[in-house]
């Protein structure tokens, strides 16, 4: 599921589809992590992010990328500040392309969750339609083959 959200977002040139808030969320930050959300608006525009200044070190979301739980935003945006103090000097496709991964691992579907057939079958086949089908933005394997002599040794059935 990473790595089709992380192809559908890099696929999108301009800005990643966003969803308006009903209700707006107040989020504080430490004036360093507030001066670098001014210095990147840009950068969180593109990535479906619409933060406003309210307050000093207190900006307000008013959009958010739609494939991105809410309870997960806040979370997000601070890795995304963490991900632009590891990149001072980077270029901005570099930026975007780590912000782009971060999102995409975050909005997946996590070890646990539960899926129905119909949701495995779904996500299996749009994982073949990708650039990229047997390994996650990260450069880990998304699929393994085991031959069925492996499986017996794995299950000290040899």
């Amino acid at each position: 599921h990473e790595r089709i959200l992380y192809d559908k977002f890099a696929a999108m040139a301009d800005r990643i589809p966003s969803q308006q808030l009903l209700v707006h969320s107040i989020l504080d930050f430490s004036p360093d992590e507030a001066r670098l959300i001014m210095d990147n608006r840009e950068v969180f525009h593109n990535l479906g992010f619409d933060l406003q200044t309210s307050r000093q070190n207190e900006f307000r979301l008013r959009e958010m990328p739609a494939d991105i739980p809410l309870n997960e935003v806040e979370n997000i945006i601070r890795e995304i500040l963490a991900e632009f103090n590891d990149f001072h000097n980077a270029a901005p496709d570099e930026i975007r392309q780590a912000c782009i991964a971060m999102t995409a691992c975050k909005a997946a579907i996590k070890a646990g969750d539960k899926l129905n057939l119909r949701q495995m079958e779904i996500i299996l086949s749009e994982l073949w339609h990708t650039a990229h089908p047997y390994t996650c933005p990260h450069g880990r394997p998304t699929i393994l083959k085991f031959t069925s002599a492996e499986l017996r040794k794995m299950f000290k059935r040899t």
